[in-house]
């Protein structure tokens, strides 16, 4: 299981995707794409302003950045990007809410899709688990219609903490997004507009 406590600054043990999902419009999967670079792949990333109220940019940490794209249930994804970036915000006491982007990108179309199915699998095999002594309940998330597909799930930390986390993620050609809301009851819409403003922008750059 994939914990991004370090990065988020939240004591949540972070979850990937799952099962269910839908066809995204717009972005058609033929051919390799046109290569993008990391100054344009960080500048679709989430930026001040994209969200509301107070939220503070969360201080990366390159090891956490990339973990999502790494496992998936403690099985291995395959491949390795040859370009990752992310950034994160979070808000509230400690950073009780908390919403990142990431974006990971491959070097083939192929490569991307396969990385996308490990991780759709993955957690769709998983189901509700127990990892490092705690148990996580997982059901669906419906994901925005973005990209070539898209899908999410809801993990739930089942114990006297309530911790949460929303994750979507979406395939582009030769990159693989993710977005997520994590905390005390985050708010669904935050991950799914955050896939969106992404997207939108990786479409555009």
């Amino acid at each position: 299981m994939t914990t991004r406590v370090r990065w988020m600054s939240v004591v949540l043990v972070g979850a990937v995707l799952a099962t269910g999902g839908c066809s995204g419009e717009g972005d058609p999967p033929a051919g390799e794409p046109d290569r993008r670079t990391e100054a344009q792949l960080t500048r679709a990333l989430l930026k001040d302003g994209d969200l509301p109220g107070r939220f503070a940019p969360i201080p990366p940490d390159a090891d956490a950045v990339g973990s999502g794209f790494e496992d998936v249930c403690q099985e291995p994804v395959p491949g390795d990007p040859d370009l990752l970036v992310g950034r994160g915000f979070a808000a509230g006491v400690s950073g009780t809410i908390g919403v990142t982007s990431v974006i990971a990108q491959y070097p083939t179309v192929a490569e991307a899709r396969e990385v996308f199915e490990a991780i759709r699998t993955g957690w769709g095999e998983c189901s509700d688990s127990d990892y490092d002594g705690l148990s996580f309940a997982m059901r669906p998330k419906d994901a925005p219609r973005v990209g070539e597909e898209a899908f999410g799930v809801k993990v739930e930390l089942v114990s006297d903490i309530i911790a949460q986390t929303v994750q979507m993620y979406a395939l582009s050609g030769s990159t693989v997004v993710e977005a997520s809301a994590f905390g005390t009851y985050p708010d669904a819409d935050f991950a799914s507009e955050a896939l969106r403003t992404v997207m939108q922008r990786l479409r555009t750059s």
